[in-house]
Protein backbone atom coordinates (compact mmCIF):
# COMPACT_ATOMS: atom_id res chain seq x y z
CA UNK A 1 0.00 0.00 0.00
CA UNK A 2 1.38 3.82 -0.52
CA UNK A 3 2.21 5.32 2.69
CA UNK A 4 -1.10 6.57 4.43
CA UNK A 5 0.40 10.01 5.31
CA UNK A 6 -2.45 12.12 6.58
CA UNK A 7 -2.75 10.12 9.64
CA UNK A 8 -0.87 8.60 12.50
CA UNK A 9 -0.71 5.99 15.45
CA UNK A 10 -1.59 5.76 18.70
CA UNK A 11 1.40 4.80 21.31
CA UNK A 12 1.54 1.50 22.60
CA UNK A 13 2.49 1.08 26.32
CA UNK A 14 5.68 -0.47 25.35
CA UNK A 15 6.53 3.14 24.13
CA UNK A 16 8.05 4.28 27.25
CA UNK A 17 10.22 7.61 25.46
CA UNK A 18 9.56 10.63 23.94
CA UNK A 19 11.45 8.78 20.47
CA UNK A 20 9.68 5.84 20.58
CA UNK A 21 6.34 7.90 20.46
CA UNK A 22 7.88 10.18 17.68
CA UNK A 23 8.26 7.16 15.69
CA UNK A 24 5.09 5.24 16.82
CA UNK A 25 3.70 8.27 15.25
CA UNK A 26 4.44 8.09 12.06
CA UNK A 27 3.90 4.21 11.83
CA UNK A 28 0.01 4.01 10.96
CA UNK A 29 -0.40 1.51 7.94
CA UNK A 30 2.76 -0.26 8.29
CA UNK A 31 4.14 -3.56 9.37
CA UNK A 32 5.48 -2.27 12.43
CA UNK A 33 2.08 0.16 13.48
CA UNK A 34 1.07 -2.39 16.44
CA UNK A 35 4.35 -4.35 17.46
CA UNK A 36 6.65 -3.10 19.81
CA UNK A 37 9.77 -1.58 18.60
CA UNK A 38 13.19 -2.44 19.56
CA UNK A 39 16.61 -0.47 19.03
CA UNK A 40 18.48 -2.47 16.37
CA UNK A 41 21.49 0.29 15.94
CA UNK A 42 22.70 3.12 17.50
CA UNK A 43 25.44 4.90 16.20
CA UNK A 44 27.24 6.69 19.08
CA UNK A 45 26.72 2.92 20.36
CA UNK A 46 27.90 0.80 17.22
CA UNK A 47 29.81 3.60 15.31
CA UNK A 48 28.95 5.86 12.86
CA UNK A 49 30.24 3.13 10.04
CA UNK A 50 28.15 2.03 7.42
CA UNK A 51 29.71 -1.40 8.03
CA UNK A 52 28.10 -1.69 11.28
CA UNK A 53 24.56 -0.04 10.06
CA UNK A 54 24.50 -3.18 8.28
CA UNK A 55 26.08 -5.73 10.53
CA UNK A 56 23.21 -4.93 13.40
CA UNK A 57 20.45 -4.30 10.75
CA UNK A 58 21.08 -6.83 7.48
CA UNK A 59 18.16 -9.31 7.52
CA UNK A 60 16.02 -7.76 10.64
CA UNK A 61 13.04 -6.70 7.89
CA UNK A 62 10.92 -3.66 8.35
CA UNK A 63 12.75 -0.71 10.29
CA UNK A 64 12.18 2.96 11.08
CA UNK A 65 15.34 4.95 11.13
CA UNK A 66 14.65 8.39 13.61
CA UNK A 67 17.59 11.31 13.48
CA UNK A 68 18.11 14.53 14.91
CA UNK A 69 20.06 17.13 13.41
CA UNK A 70 22.38 19.41 15.47
CA UNK A 71 19.66 22.25 15.14
CA UNK A 72 17.28 19.89 16.54
CA UNK A 73 15.17 18.40 13.30
CA UNK A 74 13.86 15.27 13.75
CA UNK A 75 13.79 13.33 10.91
CA UNK A 76 13.78 10.05 9.60
CA UNK A 77 12.45 7.37 7.00
CA UNK A 78 10.29 3.98 7.16
CA UNK A 79 12.22 0.84 5.02
CA UNK A 80 8.76 -1.78 4.48
CA UNK A 81 12.05 -3.81 3.02
CA UNK A 82 14.57 -4.21 5.32
CA UNK A 83 18.15 -4.18 4.87
CA UNK A 84 20.59 -7.38 3.15
CA UNK A 85 23.27 -5.18 1.83
CA UNK A 86 23.34 -6.94 -1.23
CA UNK A 87 23.47 -3.70 -3.60
CA UNK A 88 19.88 -3.48 -4.62
CA UNK A 89 18.19 -0.86 -5.35
CA UNK A 90 14.62 -1.86 -4.09
CA UNK A 91 11.13 -1.09 -5.03
CA UNK A 92 8.61 -0.27 -2.61
CA UNK A 93 5.67 1.89 -3.05
CA UNK A 94 4.93 2.20 1.32
CA UNK A 95 8.34 3.64 1.64
CA UNK A 96 8.18 7.17 2.89
CA UNK A 97 10.32 9.80 5.03
CA UNK A 98 9.09 11.93 8.16
CA UNK A 99 10.17 15.17 9.64
CA UNK A 100 8.76 17.21 13.05
CA UNK A 101 8.93 21.02 12.45
CA UNK A 102 10.91 22.53 14.63
CA UNK A 103 8.13 25.18 15.10
CA UNK A 104 6.44 22.12 16.78
CA UNK A 105 8.60 21.24 18.99
CA UNK A 106 9.16 17.80 20.43
CA UNK A 107 5.14 17.91 20.65
CA UNK A 108 4.75 18.82 17.11
CA UNK A 109 2.71 16.91 14.09
CA UNK A 110 4.99 15.26 11.73
CA UNK A 111 4.78 15.49 8.24
CA UNK A 112 4.95 12.27 5.87
CA UNK A 113 5.85 12.34 2.60
CA UNK A 114 5.30 9.25 0.54
CA UNK A 115 6.95 7.49 -2.53
CA UNK A 116 6.52 9.40 -6.14
CA UNK A 117 6.75 8.25 -9.71
CA UNK A 118 6.01 4.44 -8.78
CA UNK A 119 7.30 2.50 -6.25
CA UNK A 120 10.60 2.18 -8.24
CA UNK A 121 14.13 2.81 -6.52
CA UNK A 122 12.55 3.71 -2.97
CA UNK A 123 15.66 2.43 -0.88
CA UNK A 124 19.21 1.93 -1.65
CA UNK A 125 20.70 -0.91 -0.24
CA UNK A 126 24.60 -0.79 -0.52
CA UNK A 127 26.64 -2.17 1.63
CA UNK A 128 28.74 0.91 1.80
CA UNK A 129 25.99 3.07 2.11
CA UNK A 130 24.62 4.09 5.39
CA UNK A 131 20.10 4.22 5.28
CA UNK A 132 19.67 6.00 1.74
CA UNK A 133 15.78 6.71 0.47
CA UNK A 134 15.77 7.13 -3.36
CA UNK A 135 19.44 8.31 -5.32
CA UNK A 136 18.69 12.12 -3.60
CA UNK A 137 15.51 11.75 -1.29
CA UNK A 138 17.26 11.14 1.75
CA UNK A 139 21.02 10.20 1.85
CA UNK A 140 22.44 9.60 5.38
CA UNK A 141 26.43 9.51 5.35
CA UNK A 142 27.64 7.96 8.77
CA UNK A 143 31.14 8.48 8.38
CA UNK A 144 30.96 12.59 7.96
CA UNK A 145 27.62 12.50 10.00
CA UNK A 146 25.42 14.88 7.50
CA UNK A 147 22.37 13.97 6.18
CA UNK A 148 21.32 15.12 2.43
CA UNK A 149 17.57 15.28 1.35
CA UNK A 150 16.47 16.18 -1.86
CA UNK A 151 12.72 16.10 -2.75
CA UNK A 152 10.55 15.90 -5.35
CA UNK A 153 11.96 13.17 -7.65
CA UNK A 154 11.43 10.11 -5.95
CA UNK A 155 9.44 11.37 -2.66
CA UNK A 156 6.78 13.63 -2.50
CA UNK A 157 7.41 17.61 -1.79
CA UNK A 158 7.07 19.69 1.34
CA UNK A 159 3.47 21.04 1.67
CA UNK A 160 4.94 24.43 0.91
CA UNK A 161 6.60 23.12 -2.13
CA UNK A 162 9.90 22.94 -0.19
CA UNK A 163 12.47 20.55 -1.98
CA UNK A 164 14.37 19.44 1.69
CA UNK A 165 12.84 18.38 4.76
CA UNK A 166 15.62 20.72 6.29
CA UNK A 167 14.21 24.08 4.36
CA UNK A 168 15.82 26.08 1.90
CA UNK A 169 12.79 26.50 -0.13
CA UNK A 170 11.70 25.29 -3.44
CA UNK A 171 15.23 25.76 -4.64
CA UNK A 172 18.29 23.74 -3.40
CA UNK A 173 21.71 23.59 -4.88
CA UNK A 174 24.24 21.13 -4.99
CA UNK A 175 26.24 22.76 -2.55
CA UNK A 176 24.16 22.00 0.21
CA UNK A 177 22.55 25.15 1.93
CA UNK A 178 19.01 24.09 3.22
CA UNK A 179 19.24 20.18 1.80
CA UNK A 180 22.16 19.26 4.24
CA UNK A 181 22.22 18.98 7.61
CA UNK A 182 24.97 17.41 10.34
CA UNK A 183 23.43 14.93 12.31
CA UNK A 184 23.34 14.49 15.91
CA UNK A 185 22.11 11.12 16.25
CA UNK A 186 20.46 8.37 14.74
CA UNK A 187 18.55 5.35 15.72
CA UNK A 188 17.27 2.56 14.30
CA UNK A 189 13.91 0.73 15.24
CA UNK A 190 12.94 -3.10 14.08
CA UNK A 191 10.04 -5.05 15.35
CA UNK A 192 10.97 -6.56 19.02
CA UNK A 193 7.84 -9.04 19.16
CA UNK A 194 4.18 -9.14 18.80
CA UNK A 195 1.85 -7.67 21.00
CA UNK A 196 -1.80 -8.32 22.22
CA UNK A 197 -3.26 -6.33 19.77
CA UNK A 198 -0.94 -8.11 17.09
CA UNK A 199 -2.23 -11.62 18.40
CA UNK A 200 -5.42 -10.76 17.99
CA UNK A 201 -5.39 -9.12 15.34
CA UNK A 202 -8.76 -9.85 12.80
CA UNK A 203 -7.87 -9.22 8.80
CA UNK A 204 -10.21 -6.57 7.02
CA UNK A 205 -12.13 -8.02 3.84
CA UNK A 206 -9.39 -6.67 1.60
CA UNK A 207 -6.67 -9.15 3.38
CA UNK A 208 -6.27 -13.11 3.42
CA UNK A 209 -8.80 -14.57 6.44
CA UNK A 210 -6.68 -17.08 8.49
CA UNK A 211 -6.24 -20.54 6.81
CA UNK A 212 -8.05 -19.27 3.50
CA UNK A 213 -4.57 -19.02 1.58
CA UNK A 214 -3.22 -22.12 2.64
CA UNK A 215 -6.35 -23.88 1.95
CA UNK A 216 -5.96 -22.39 -1.98
CA UNK A 217 -2.44 -23.67 -1.87
CA UNK A 218 -2.71 -27.30 -0.07
CA UNK A 219 -2.50 -28.80 -3.81
CA UNK A 220 0.53 -26.74 -4.95
CA UNK A 221 3.22 -29.56 -5.96
CA UNK A 222 1.28 -32.09 -6.41
CA UNK A 223 1.12 -33.91 -9.80
CA UNK A 224 -2.38 -33.59 -11.51
CA UNK A 225 -3.86 -37.21 -13.42
CA UNK A 226 -4.46 -36.38 -17.00
CA UNK A 227 -8.88 -37.39 -17.35
CA UNK A 228 -8.46 -40.21 -19.30
CA UNK A 229 -12.14 -39.62 -19.85
CA UNK A 230 -11.44 -36.96 -22.41
CA UNK A 231 -10.84 -37.87 -25.59
CA UNK A 232 -7.68 -36.36 -27.48
CA UNK A 233 -7.82 -35.35 -30.90
CA UNK A 234 -5.77 -35.78 -33.41
CA UNK A 235 -3.90 -33.87 -36.34
CA UNK A 236 -4.53 -35.95 -39.15
CA UNK A 237 -2.08 -34.60 -40.90
CA UNK A 238 0.86 -35.39 -38.73
CA UNK A 239 -0.79 -38.13 -36.39
CA UNK A 240 0.22 -35.41 -33.50
CA UNK A 241 -1.53 -33.77 -31.40
CA UNK A 242 -3.96 -31.46 -32.83
CA UNK A 243 -4.78 -27.47 -31.27
CA UNK A 244 -2.83 -24.55 -32.04
CA UNK A 245 0.84 -24.91 -33.34
CA UNK A 246 3.82 -22.78 -33.54
CA UNK A 247 4.73 -21.85 -37.42
CA UNK A 248 8.25 -24.28 -36.56
CA UNK A 249 6.33 -26.62 -34.97
CA UNK A 250 3.97 -27.54 -38.08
Amino acid sequence: WPALVTEFADPLPSDDSLELKQARAVLKQTQLEIQPLGLAFDAEVHGWLASSFHAQLDGLGAALVIATAEDGTVFGGYNPKGWLGYGEWLDAISAFLFVYPKKGGAGGVPIKLAKVGGSGMAIVDEDQKGPTWGPDGLTMDLENRVAKCRLGSYYDTMPDGGKSMFGGGRSIGTGGGGGKVPLQSLRVYVALGQSDLAKNYVPNLFQWQPGELEKIRENDGKSVEPDSKVPRKTDKSTGGGAGFKFPWQK
